[in-house]
């Protein structure tokens, strides 16, 4: 019913991992029972996706796993806060993840990633007792 979708640019991402782990496909690639597709595709909601704010969400509300995995399913998924917004400084960012890890996907982007996390604590208007506790400090 919905072959078409993978056609489509998108975001797949497994259905147990240990943190985010949500990945641009523009190669109309297939995915089978293991993963999860999503279609309405932009690289704010890709940060936001990947980041630490998302694997806090991870940790508090996905059920975990053996192994310290998480299975983020759509049933426990859906009830994520999602900012349906654009950020030009969170796309150039993911944009920048992106371009760097296709040239060599060992690459090192934590600091962009960082920058990332900053950027969507602002669009969470995250305070400072907020990020204390996201970041794990409390």
């Amino acid at each position: 019913d919905y072959n078409n979708e993978f056609e489509k640019p998108k975001m797949i991402y497994p259905n147990n991992c240990k943190k985010p782990e949500f990945t641009f496909d523009d190669a109309s690639s297939y995915a089978n029972q293991k993963c999860f597709i999503i279609t309405q595709y932009t690289n704010t909601f890709l940060g936001i996706l990947n980041s630490n704010l998302y694997f806090f969400l991870f940790k508090s509300i996905l059920p975990k796993l053996r192994g310290d995995f998480y299975e983020p399913s759509y049933v426990y998924f859906k009830d994520f806060p999602v900012i349906k917004t654009e950020s030009q400084e969170i796309n150039n960012l993911v944009n920048m993840c992106l371009m760097q890890k296709k040239h060599n996907p060992s690459a090192d982007t934590t600091d962009l990633e960082i920058q990332i996390d900053q950027l969507v604590y602002q669009l969470y208007d995250l305070t400072e007792k907020d990020l204390r506790i996201v970041e794990g400090g409390e």
